[in-house]
């Protein structure tokens, strides 16, 4: 994000082609420069934050997953995505743990076993409250 886009609101130039790492791992997998292993898993991708509005990218992440497990989408999803955690702020606060175990909700109410994030933060949030829903991250579902 700081290279991406708060260098352009300074005005810093760059000029490195700069993408994200899911950006990056999409274009192996759609190469096939990376081969990734279909799985029978289902699994709903928690969209970060910093990702999907930030920097409004909300698909490679699904290229990669997609190429690993049958994806199916929160209601709240994209642009729309609500947070699944912080690991900062759940020193601080309780209330953050309440905040996973509600994504955690949403993914049993529609049936969905698994939930796949790129953020090492929500990945922490959502597996320290986790007990009917698997978590995993990207490289969790890359590597099968």
């Amino acid at each position: 994000k700081t290279v991406k886009q708060i260098y352009k609101e300074y005005g810093v130039e760059t000029k490195a082609n700069t993408v994200t790492y899911t950006s990056f791992v999409a274009g192996l997998v759609e190469s096939g420069a990376l081969e990734v292993a279909k799985t029978d898993k289902v699994v709903a991708y928690q969209d970060p934050f910093q990702l999907a509005r930030d920097l409004e990218e909300t698909e490679p992440a699904r290229v990669i997953v997609n190429a690993a497990a049958a994806l199916k989408e929160f209601h709240l999803n994209r642009a729309e995505t609500v947070w699944a955690g912080n690991i900062l702020m759940a020193q601080y606060s309780p209330f953050i743990k309440e905040v996973a175990k509600r994504r955690i909700f949403n993914a049993t109410t529609l049936g969905i076993p698994a939930i796949v994030t790129a953020s090492v933060s929500e990945y922490a949030s959502l597996k320290a409250v986790a007990t009917d829903v698997e978590i995993l991250s990207l490289e969790d579902i890359i590597l099968g």
